[in-house]
Order: C-alpha cells, then structure tokens, then sequence
C-alpha cells in the first residue's frame, strides 16, 4: 500500500510504475554515466524499505 499523503502522489506514482519499463531500458545509459562521470551521490536507505530492497541497496 502507498503511504503517501501528499496530493496527486498516488496518480504520480501510478505513471512512474506503469512507465517501469523503459526505466528498466535506459539502466545500462545510467550506469555507464555513473560509472564515467561518479557524480557525488546521496542515498538514503533503510533495511525494511518495501521499494528498494536490500539486493538493489548492495548493488548501488
């Protein structure tokens, strides 16, 4: 369940899911990019997170 509150946060969220797809597409641009440029990156995390699990937390 999204435990969101702010408005228009679920419909956001609904095109975010849907366009997955060619998140999933551009992941070797964005790695690359990473890995050439290694711009200074802030990533919050928690052990619990239902988003990102801890398998993605290690990989990043």
């Amino acid at each position: 369940m999204l435990k969101v509150s702010r408005p228009n946060v679920y419909e956001l969220n609904l095109d975010l899911f849907y366009d997955y797809r060619n998140n999933v597409k551009l992941y070797p641009e964005w790695q690359r990019y990473m890995r050439e440029l290694q711009p200074a990156v802030l990533v919050v995390w928690g052990k619990n997170d239902e988003y990102f699990p801890e398998s993605g937390a290690n990989a990043f």
